[in-house]
């Protein structure tokens, strides 16, 4: 049996996206529909998922990419919570929103 040979952690290649995160979150917004409110939704969780996950952030960003900030805000809280049947995300202790599924 041959031995596995030693790999070092400079020999990992990290891939970069194909397209980068904030134009595919632009891209999402512009392509979501008129209601604001889903757009909001769907730009919170898109964002979660791609690991914009403080409060901070993700309205900061929202706002970037022609959000209200305050309407993000609002959504973002509203939607957080314990209950994954009654919530969209949660909220750690440690500030960082999470997706329930």
């Amino acid at each position: 049996m041959t031995p596995h040979k030693s790999i070092s952690a400079a020999s990992i290649v990290i891939r970069r996206p194909t397209v980068a995160p904030r134009e595919g979150l632009r891209r999402l917004i512009e392509n979501c529909g008129s209601s604001k409110h889903d757009c909001a939704i769907v730009f919170i969780t898109a964002a979660i998922e791609s690991g914009v996950n403080t409060g901070p952030a993700i309205i900061a960003l929202g706002g970037e990419l022609g959000l209200n900030r305050k309407h993000v805000a609002i959504i973002l809280h509203g939607e957080a919570g314990e209950n994954a049947e009654l919530h969209r995300w949660r909220r750690g202790n440690d500030g960082t929103y999470a997706l329930w599924s």
